[in-house]
């Protein structure tokens, strides 16, 4: 297995930053089972990255608190927002994620 390099210094930073101020996010790098950054919530997918800095605009660009999100084709939402940074909706993200398969935890 090839082991995919984390990112400039300031990006990990971020990582590390967002991984303490949200440990019920499981964020997962790119690795065997995936070509994408990956970052999942009571085992649902909340967001996707191919790179480290465009995965980590996605998850910073989450409403707070992340229980709050329900879905992001929501009415409520301003025309620009998240929907229209690239962001699928929570059910799109959902069908990927059940056809994706991923490592059971060892």
């Amino acid at each position: 297995m090839q082991e995919v390099p984390p990112g400039p210094p300031e990006q990990v930073r971020r990582l590390e930053r967002y991984r303490q101020e949200h440990p019920d996010v499981d964020i997962q790098p790119p690795g065997a089972d995936s070509a994408v950054w990956c970052a999942f919530r009571d085992g649902n997918l909340i967001v996707y990255g191919f790179t480290l800095m465009v995965f980590l605009e996605r998850l910073e660009a989450l409403p707070e608190p992340l229980n709050d999100v329900q879905d992001f084709d929501s009415p409520g939402l301003a025309a620009g927002s998240l929907q229209g940074r690239g962001m699928a909706g929570l059910g799109m993200l959902g069908r990927w994620a059940a056809r994706t398969p991923r490592l059971a935890a060892t």
